[in-house]
């Protein structure tokens, strides 16, 4: 069931954004637009069990620009993308962003042991990543990862369990 939840203090927006489907280009766009407060900006978003794609974000960019904390939590991908995709669109319009969560299945739950065998995140993080000067804290479950970007957020960011090969 579709659930869509909103709290606001002071200027700061939390959204999260369940069981929707979000593939396309306009529907999070006009979400966001109807949903936020005129004086508010978001400041956390949690999209759980959305479909998701690239796309999804295109003209999010001013809406999304403030958002410092984002949670994927077991996301679907359309077909021809990938989570890899999805996250590196998402980065291009968060550039405030302090802390970013990526939940998946438990690999092991599941039985994959081969990162190649993985749909969700079999190319990685994307190059963008190490761009975010402001990102502090970095959890990433439920994935098998081959490498993790280089660069300086990494000796300032990573917690949690981490499934690096």
């Amino acid at each position: 069931m579709p659930i869509i939840s909103l709290a606001c203090t002071g200027g700061r927006a939390s959204l999260t954004l369940r069981c929707l489907e979000l593939a396309e280009v306009g529907p999070l766009q006009a979400l966001l637009t109807g949903l936020l407060p005129p004086a508010a900006r978001l400041h956390r978003l949690l999209l759980e069990d959305c479909s998701l794609a690239a796309k999804s974000f295109s003209d999010c960019s001013e809406l999304l620009s403030d958002t410092a904390e984002l949670v994927l939590d077991c996301t679907f991908e359309e077909q021809g993308t990938t989570l890899t995709d999805i996250l590196a669109a998402l980065l291009q319009h968060t550039p405030q962003l302090r802390q970013l969560e990526v939940k998946g299945i438990d690999p092991d739950e599941i039985g994959i042991t081969d990162p190649a065998e993985g749909d969700y995140l079999n190319a990685g993080l994307p190059p963008a990543l190490a761009s975010l000067a402001r990102l502090e804290s970095l959890a990433i479950t439920g994935f098998l990862l081959a490498s993790l970007p280089h660069g300086a957020y990494l000796h300032r960011c990573v917690r949690g369990w981490l499934g690096v090969c």
